[in-house]
């Protein structure tokens, strides 16, 4: 699903695993990409956590989550 202006964080819990063919990956790592198409290739089995967020949409100065009191 393609995001105009996201900025992805990739962790990489366990295995290894290739980033849009320039960046490798072992357990442990992450990287940040901004405004590129992801391609991932898994070099052996991987357990990865991929977050996408739209740099344009709304968000709150009081907290990541419903019910924060300032």
């Amino acid at each position: 699903m393609p995001v105009k202006d996201a900025t992805c964080l990739i962790y990489l819990f366990a295995g290894e695993i290739t980033v849009n063919e320039s960046v490798n990956l072992k357990r442990g790592e992450s990287v940040l990409v901004e405004n590129e198409t992801i391609e991932l290739s898994a070099l052996q089995t991987s357990d990865a956590l991929l977050f996408i967020t739209d740099k344009n949409s709304t968000y709150s100065k009081g907290g990541m989550y419903s019910g924060n009191v300032t």
